[in-house]
């Protein structure tokens, strides 16, 4: 048994603005897919040749004209939490305390930080250098918000 025909029918021309803006401007390549995806099915684009042209599954493609009928534009937008979690989070206090720790001791004892830190974290995989040194530039770099406190409160100079 074959799904009913689904593509979208009718869309305003505010609605096409803004697929269009998300197709070109969006922030993230599966978005801008998301939104190319919709004004092709608004063209007569069936959801077999949506599936070809994008590379994906036709129940991507199907999910993706659900969503819009559903949500609208909201709907095309990745979710937060979808995707990879990160190997090491500076939202995650134990990495920061772990890394801290293997990094003194690092400069004072001369071992292997990472090396440490995958055994403290109990990491079965590991993780690659390139992956510490994006953790630790998070970590020390200052942050928008940190840097306009620390302007608000210093004295001027005299």
């Amino acid at each position: 048994m074959s799904r009913k025909r689904a593509f979208v029918e009718e869309l305003l021309e505010l609605e096409i603005s803004n697929l269009t803006d998300g197709w070109k401007y969006g922030k993230s390549h599966a978005f801008r897919n998301r939104c190319q995806g919709v004004l092709l099915s608004h063209k007569g684009k069936k959801i077999e040749e949506l599936s070809e042209i994008f590379s994906v599954s036709k129940n991507t493609a199907y999910t993706w004209v659900k969503n819009w009928k559903k949500y609208g534009i909201i709907g095309l937008i990745t979710k937060p939490g979808q995707g990879r979690k990160p190997t090491l989070s500076i939202n995650n206090e134990k990495h920061i305390e772990v890394v801290e720790t293997a990094v003194r001791n690092a400069a004072e004892k001369g071992v292997n930080m990472k090396d440490e830190i995958i055994e403290k974290l109990a990491m079965k995989d590991g993780f690659s250098n390139r992956t510490l040194r994006r953790f630790l530039q998070k970590k020390t770099t200052p942050t928008r918000d940190f840097v306009s406190s620390v302007k608000k409160h210093q004295m001027p100079n005299n």
